[in-house]
């Protein structure tokens, strides 16, 4: 493949990802994962099913994080022994690492840039303890808080499964997702992912 003079800004090697680690500075924006899944509800993906998808997603958004900030703001109902509180603890290994904003006034007086990390399990209506309505408005209410906190904070963001949440699932992102709620059916495991579990 070959790249032409001035692409990606100025040349092959010139756009500002490549100038940022010259520098020895870090790049701006923060690890992002967004799934369609809910993946924190009963028999899904706790513990290590999944292959520890999520278990891996938790440590590589805390790894790429801030290394001045610390631990996890979970954003979410997040009630005592409820599919949402198992996942995530059991994804994280403790409790003691994890902020639960359970009430949206939690949410209004984080100070996000405290944390390498801002959770947000699945809607209530797919995991008991998930996101509820209220907590979802809080959210978008501080969606500038968020962009910023992601965007130049680099601070990293995981977010599983909006349904429940109609018009406004993902509100709390920059830009507008539109959100299809739907069953996979006839689904199985092939032979070659068999040897990965």
């Amino acid at each position: 493949m070959k790249l032409l003079p001035g692409a990606f800004g100025g040349g092959p090697l010139a756009g500002p990802s490549w100038r940022w680690r010259q520098s020895g500075r870090r790049a701006r924006g923060g690890f992002v994962f967004l799934s369609s899944d809910d993946a924190d509800d009963w028999g899904h993906c706790q513990g290590a099913r999944c292959g520890s998808l999520y278990y891996n997603i938790i440590r590589k958004g805390l790894d790429l994080a801030p290394a001045d900030a610390s631990g996890i703001l979970a954003v979410g109902q997040f009630f005592e022994n409820s599919n949402a509180t198992i996942s995530l603890t059991g994804w994280v290994g403790n409790t003691t690492n994890i902020t639960f904003a359970r009430n949206a006034s939690d949410v209004l007086s984080a100070n996000l840039s405290n944390y390498k990390m801002l959770y947000i399990p699945s809607g209530y209506s797919d995991t008991d303890g998930g996101l509820d309505i209220s907590l979802n408005n809080a959210l978008i209410s501080i969606r500038s808080r968020i962009m910023d906190f992601v965007n130049n904070r680099g601070g990293s963001l995981v977010a599983l499964m909006q349904r429940g949440m109609g018009t406004k699932a993902l509100g709390f992102l920059p830009i507008a997702m539109n959100f299809t709620s739907m069953e996979i059916a006839n689904v199985s495991v092939t032979q070659v992912q068999w040897g990965f579990k």
